[in-house]
């Protein structure tokens, strides 16, 4: 960075005095090796002079003192009046003495500068020199100071050419500019999507979980506990002086909210220069190789990311606090000694500059938790998007892109996959799933089945690469070796294993294979760095749902999948089987109709594969549908032999209906030239077709094609049947993401049973009395008990 003469004597002589002081003249003499006199002679200033302590190699100290002054000069007017004032502060300086730290001793200064920020003409000398005759007498003036700062501090002169509102407005601008220019609304796979997505337009503010000491007096004693706290990311910076470690799993939404952050501070800053905050968002791998001080290595990072003439700030923000530095992706670093050498480098920069604040954001990996220093930041932790959250951001997306509000099947999808699943929702997640449902596929297992095809090749590579990493071996290398080694841990019956037993597998399976490859790169990559699984030692995968769909994935043939269709264990890994073949519907309708077990026993899963189907004709899913629905009226009746014996009959039949219902929600049924109203009416005994018909209607709700349930329940005479058709209207109305449309026919199809289905609805109330328990004076109880005595 190139300053000329000239903006360094205009920098100078646009100083005040005092200013002249700290920035130039105390900071100059401290980078001389000088100790500042303030720390060591007390408060007192005798005039307005700046002192210094030097010490010999003997310990001795001696003492200058500097008479600072702005502006030049010279003998111009009468010199009796202007430099009156200069003398007699000059000759209290030489006068003064000060008392040495070691000996107790008082000593006049070894030498007096009178330092300008201008000219000091050879006159203005020689006058000065002949009034005073004291050899300890020196002058600094503008020349002087330049030469000097250029040689020992030339820091300094950042300040000349900081252009902090020009830097905060082109961050800002830039945000807002890529929130509306980029079209492709598959951030994930975008190296701008972070930028994109922290926009006022299309940012979801994520929640930081922290734990806080909470003291609290009871009864006159003192007690300590832990309370967990939530706070919004865009409220990190809220207090001066923080200093925060942001840990979140892959796709979390790190990255985004810290250049959301440096958005907020850009943004808000830009229109104040007296309250300003100047964000440098940097990424942990920059920080490697680093041997400068902070402020040289911030400042040459960006000055280069930006590509600025001038720095945006200068050593006095850092010094005031003003500089909020952003350090992103800590884990992104594969060894640890990179990853202290960034620690090391952020106590560093907390140390020089106290008042600052700071953010570091890593994955949460245990190698990471071992590292030093890091017990100095308070620790954050992004949590799982809320539906709430998770519909925004779908909204927002739909927004960008021009899409009606039809796509409220896409929120329903989501709220299966969290409600019913339990899978935690991350912005990867839901952004992956809004990329992966551009085609029309209503049916819940074929999206949730690309859905974790492709949040899987992310986390197995591509999201890294995304982010310019080098990942030592393939994607689909790796996909593999996780497939079988869930395959076998699946066809075992267990869900967690020993980090030992992955190690000797990939050792064995990459050797049948002959690929020579690093096993402890490899293990590290699949293990540590994908954020499919998690654990130390004793590991399992973070959902699962995820070792469902991993077993599938490494299931040898149709045969297998033959073999275990009736086995609920698998029941998962044969639809994501499906939904990895979608075209293989008359595989399904072959094991189907094959298969040595009951039907009764296997129609859950090949409803639920048959709509993971979704290249295959609909004519033939129509075909394996009706294979469903005859299997479902057959288990129908064994449903309602077996809830008559139970103590809870009701509860027992509905828990049968719950399980059962998605695996007749097969989108397309309710075309009408499939006439599948007819058909389920076509046989001619009224119970059988009564049972063909309840399982159609319950498809139908859950399709949310209500208006077409009214004419199919008129063949439903069965009050059990009709309670729950009605019991899942009801949590349809109150849970599902439904049009206003919608809850209308809803409200109109429960108007309508409700006489049929009241006394029904009475004793479910009843029995759900019976079994839920309530927590009661140290005791649990059901409901429906006589409640314990007191202790008297």
């Amino acid at each position: 960075m190139f300053i000329t003469q000239t903006e360094k004597e205009k920098f100078l002589a646009e100083l005040s005095e005092d200013n002249f002081r700290d920035q130039i003249v105390r900071r100059l003499f401290k980078a001389l090796g000088f100790r500042d006199g303030r720390d060591l002679c007390g408060p007192e200033e005798f005039g307005k002079d700046a002192i210094f302590v030097d010490t010999d190699r003997f310990g001795d100290e001696s003492f200058v003192a500097v008479q600072t002054k702005v502006g030049s000069i010279t003998m111009a007017g009468d010199p009796s009046k202007n430099l009156h004032i200069i003398l007699a502060q000059v000759r209290t300086a030489l006068d003064h003495p000060y008392i040495c730290v070691r000996s107790k001793n008082r000593k006049l200064p070894s030498v007096v500068y009178l330092a300008a920020s201008g000219t000091i003409n050879a006159n203005a000398r020689g006058y000065i020199q002949h009034e005073i005759s004291d050899p300890r007498l020196k002058f600094l003036d503008r020349d002087d100071l330049i030469a000097k700062v250029d040689e020992h501090c030339p820091e300094i002169w950042s300040g000349i050419v900081a252009e902090v509102s020009p830097y905060l407005k082109s961050l800002s601008d830039r945000v807002d500019d890529l929130s509306i220019s980029i079209q492709d609304i598959n951030n994930a796979q975008s190296s701008l999507g972070a930028f994109a997505a922290a926009s006022d337009r299309a940012f979801v503010d994520p929640l930081l979980g922290y734990q806080e000491l909470a003291i609290e007096k009871r009864e006159g004693k003192i007690t300590e506990d832990f309370r967990f706290v939530e706070v919004r990311g865009s409220q990190l910076f809220r207090n001066d002086g923080v200093r925060a470690l942001v840990l979140g799993e892959a796709g979390s939404g790190k990255t985004t909210l810290m250049i959301r952050l440096a958005y907020l501070l850009a943004k808000n800053s830009s229109l104040s220069r007296k309250t300003y905050r100047v964000p440098v968002f940097v990424r942990a791998f920059e920080l490697v190789g680093q041997t400068g001080d902070a402020f040289s290595t911030l400042s040459s990072l960006v000055l280069k990311n930006h590509a600025l003439r001038a720095l945006p700030f200068s050593l006095e923000d850092f010094e005031a606090g003003r500089i909020v530095l952003l350090v992103d992706a800590l884990d992104e670093l594969a060894e640890s000694h990179d990853r202290q050498t960034v620690i090391d480098f952020c106590l560093k920069f907390v140390d020089a500059y106290p008042k600052c604040s700071m953010a570091l954001t890593t994955r949460p990996y245990s190698s990471v938790d071992r590292l030093a220093g890091l017990n100095r930041f308070k620790r954050f932790r992004i949590s799982s998007l809320s539906m709430e959250d998770a519909s925004k951001m779908l909204a927002n997306m739909d927004t960008q892109k021009g899409v009606a509000a039809a796509a409220d099947w896409r929120r329903e999808t989501l709220r299966k996959l969290q409600g019913i699943h339990g899978v935690e929702l991350n912005p990867l997640l839901v952004t992956v799933f809004a990329a992966s449902t551009k085609i029309d596929k209503k049916d819940v297992p074929a999206n949730i089945t690309e859905l974790f095809s492709k949040f899987s090749e992310l986390m197995l590579g591509r999201w890294d690469e995304k982010k310019g990493l080098d990942q030592q071996y393939q994607a689909k290398v790796k996909e593999a070796l996780l497939s079988e080694f869930a395959f076998e841990l699946h066809n075992r019956g267990e869900s967690s294993f020993q980090r030992s037993e992955f190690v000797a597998f990939a050792s064995r399976r990459l050797h049948e294979i002959n690929l020579t490859a690093d096993v402890d790169i490899l293990v590290d990559e699949l293990l540590d760095r994908s954020g499919l699984v998690r654990g130390d030692e004793e590991m399992e995968f973070r959902h699962h749902l995820l070792q469902e769909y991993f077993a599938a994935k490494g299931m040898p043939d149709i045969e297998f999948v033959r073999s275990v269709l009736a086995d609920d264990w698998w029941r998962n890994s044969v639809v994501f089987y499906f939904g990895e073949n979608p075209r293989n519907v008359d595989q399904l309708l072959d094991v189907a109709t094959s298969n040595v077990g009951r039907a009764s026993d296997s129609f859950i899963a090949v409803g639920l594969a048959l709509q993971a189907c979704y290249l295959s004709k609909i004519d033939d899913r129509v075909d394996v549908w009706k294979w469903v629905n005859g299997a479902a009226a057959e288990s129908l009746v064994e449903l309602q032999l077996v809830a008559q014996d139970d103590k809870y009959p009701l509860t027992y039949f509905l828990e049968g209906y719950l399980e059962a219902r998605d695996a007749l929600a097969l989108s397309g049924i309710e075309d009408s030239c499939h006439q599948l109203g007819k058909w389920c009416a076509s046989y001619e005994d009224a119970k059988i077709a009564e049972r063909h018909a309840f399982w159609y209607a319950v498809g139908l709700s859950e399709l949310g094609e209500f208006s077409l349930i009214g004419s199919v329940i008129e063949a439903v005479k069965d009050p059990v049947l009709l309670t729950a058709i009605h019991f899942g209207l009801f949590f349809a109305h109150d849970m599902k993401a439904l049009t206003s449309d919608q809850k209308k026919q809803v409200d109109a199809l429960m108007k309508k049973l409700d006489p049929v289905v009241a006394a029904h609805r009475f004793r479910i109330t009843e029995e759900f009395r019976g079994q839920l328990l309530e927590y009661r004076r140290g005791g649990v109880v059901a409901l429906d008990q006589v409640e314990p005595a007191r202790n008297s």
